[in-house]
């Protein structure tokens, strides 16, 4: 080919076959872009996945930290009404044990008059029986 004369149809030829060997290349390098474009795609839809689970725990996150904010204003309300409930069984209890001290007091003066009338009567007895003595030693 050096000896060939540098002429329109050697210049055609050698630039078909570049042409052809370009070609050949750049559907090489367009079918690498196309497996490129699909991996892009298969990791979006990936990404995308993990947008919409991220999205749903956000969403289950919100709805916890409500629910936990509704129970502990829950909590306080019962520990608001079980202090209220301690405090009124406190001052039950006072007036139960005061009662109670009442009821002991009043059994211990009814012991003491029981047997203050035991001994009256007693008493009477001996009056009783001295009266008979003496009647019976003066009579």
């Amino acid at each position: 080919m050096a000896e060939e004369a540098v002429t329109v149809s050697v210049l055609t030829r050698l630039l078909g076959g570049l042409e052809a060997r370009t070609n050949a290349r750049f559907d090489q390098v367009d079918a690498r872009f196309d497996q490129v474009d699909a991996r892009f795609n298969e990791v979006y839809g990936h990404i995308d996945g993990l947008y919409l689970r991220f999205d749903r725990l956000e969403t289950e996150y919100h709805m916890l930290v409500m629910g936990v904010r509704r129970l502990e204003e829950r909590m306080d309300q019962l520990q608001q009404r079980m202090d209220g409930l301690e405090r009124r069984v406190d001052v039950r209890f006072d007036e139960v044990d005061r009662r109670l001290d009442t009821i002991v007091e009043s059994q211990q003066k009814f012991a003491l008059r029981s047997d203050l009338e035991e001994l009256r009567a007693q008493v009477v007895t001996l009056q009783q029986q001295v009266r008979a003595l003496e009647g019976r030693v003066g009579g």
